[in-house]
């Protein structure tokens, strides 16, 4: 097995071990794991699966940062399905999050995503 197989392999025995817990916040953060190793492996889907569940979780919890990550997870599958105005819209609402929550290490990467969406959408006086 290659590297991303193994690390995909270990996180879902730990998935499992922390959902026989009930552990919500570690079984929140294991799906955020998850979707990044899918998202590498661009199984979409699988990401989108993972980070609609993760962002429940983490609503439930009241996690900003979860929430944040599940919402821009779902935003990377908007971007992938060619969706950019959904990708985009997701990644605004996980930018109001940061700046609500005074995040600005999320803020300035949120907002940085932002301006590329409207580049890409050619809007480029949204984009400064």
């Amino acid at each position: 097995l290659d590297s991303l197989s193994l690390a995909l392999k270990a996180q879902l025995e730990a998935l499992r071990l922390y959902r026989s817990t009930g552990s919500k916040a570690q079984i929140g953060m294991t799906l955020g794991n998850i979707c990044y190793i899918y998202e590498t492996q661009k199984q979409y889907a699988l990401v989108a699966t993972c980070a609609t569940e993760a962002l429940a979780i983490a609503e439930s919890l009241a996690d900003t940062a979860g929430i944040i990550t599940a919402i821009s997870n779902l935003s990377n599958v908007d971007n992938a399905r060619g969706d950019l105005n959904g990708a985009l819209q997701k990644q605004l609402k996980a930018y109001q999050l940061a700046r609500q929550t005074h995040d600005s290490y999320r803020t300035m990467a949120l907002m940085e995503n932002v301006g590329v969406y409207y580049s890409r959408m050619r809007q480029y006086n949204l984009a400064l």
